[in-house]
Order: structure tokens, then sequence, then C-alpha cells
């Protein structure tokens, strides 16, 4: 079954397409990052290891069974988070892994921090409710996909110690626009304790605002 076939292009974009995007917007480069989906029967659809988002097409895209086996092409050094969210994760159909440069660099800047915080804008706790930053753990490994598990499925947005970022949703728009606000209030933090002492929202507005926030 191709790619084309399962994410019909007019609703949702491909894997293939997704790469593509995400690397022209800089949150992956190179061959770094790992994107999936999950189809109707439960099988997982993956981008192959070692090659440039940019660059695959679907023939290269492996597939696996609900458990993680492989059961076509080379997948992800990374599938084993992708299959542990899956389990986690009852209404996740799309899993991204990218490297969005200023939400990894939040971790780097603030070690042993367990959030990067969403207070300070009303946006970011909309979109998120916390922002979590899982426990460094060493790429592909089977402790960084337990690492995200304690976070969900309450949270669609995670940060990777020293790594990278995971988003997931129920179709690719949100995935994708969950990896792009993560990295936009990332930047605005950056900025805003550049140019002086930011100050959180009031802790009654943050409580109003989480109290309308949808799950």
């Amino acid at each position: 079954m191709s790619t084309s076939a399962i994410l019909r292009k007019g609703r949702h974009e491909s894997l293939v397409d997704l790469g593509r995007r995400l690397h022209a917007r800089g949150l992956i480069a190179g061959s770094e990052g790992n994107l999936s989906c999950r189809l109707p029967g439960g099988q997982i659809l993956i981008t192959p290891a070692g090659r440039a988002k940019a660059e695959i097409g679907e023939s290269d895209l492996a597939l696996l069974d609900p458990n993680g086996r492989v059961l076509r092409g080379n997948p992800s050094t990374e599938s084993v988070m992708h299959a542990e969210l899956y389990r986690a994760c009852p209404e996740a159909k799309i899993v991204i892994h990218a490297h969005p440069p200023v939400a990894v660099a939040w971790s780097l800047a603030h070690p042993g921090a367990s959030e990067m915080p969403a207070e300070y804008l009303a946006e970011s706790l909309l979109a998120f409710g916390r922002i979590p930053i899982a426990s460094y753990a060493r790429p592909g490994s089977e402790e960084l996909a337990k690492s995200i598990l304690p976070f969900l499925p309450e949270c669609r947005a995670i940060i990777l110690d020293r790594h990278g970022a995971v988003t997931w949703g129920a179709s690719v728009e949100e995935a994708l626009i969950l990896l792009e606000q993560l990295e936009q209030v990332a930047c605005i933090l950056r900025d805003a304790f550049r140019m002086g002492n930011p100050q959180p929202l009031p802790p009654d507005e943050v409580k109003a605002i989480l109290a309308g926030r949808k799950p």
C-alpha cells in the first residue's frame, strides 16, 4: 500500500512531504529525526534509518507491526520510541521526532530542568498545558523510548534533553503545528530573557486558562 493511499493528499500530507517540510523549516537537518504514522490495522509506517528526510521517497519507508517488529525495510533506530508512544496513546495517528534547535538549546541551558515554562504565554498554556523535558537517554536506546512514557498520553509535545522533541497528534497537521508552536515558544522565551526580566502570568490567570483548555 502506498503512502499516498494511506494519507490522502488534500486532507493530510504524506510522511515524505512532511520530511521535506520539516527540513525546509530548519526543524531537522541531514539524516536526523524520524516520522511515523499508524495505519488503520495498527501497523506503523516509519522513515528509514540514516537517510536525509528531505530526500526519501515512498519506497524507502519501513513497516512495523503494532509491537514494533520490522515487517519491511530498514526503520529508524528510534522505532521503539514510536511503537511505545502509539501503545500509550490510542488517539495518536502521527508521531514526529525532530530537532528544533532553540527548544533543544533550552534543555542545554537549563540542565536538570523538568519543564520548559509554559506560564509566560497564554498561547503556550492553551497549546500544551505544560512542556515536559524527558531525562537524557542515549539516542536510539530503549531508555530513550521509556523516558517519554511518564508524560503520555497527557502531553502531546515533549522535549528530549540534549536531543530533540517529540510531538504526536490525530493528524499530520496537529503534530506539525505542535512542533512549530514548541519552537516558537522557545524562541520567545530566549528573546524575552535576553531583553530583560520577564514575569510569568499571575497564578490565578494561569489557573483560569488551564481550566478552559481543551484536553
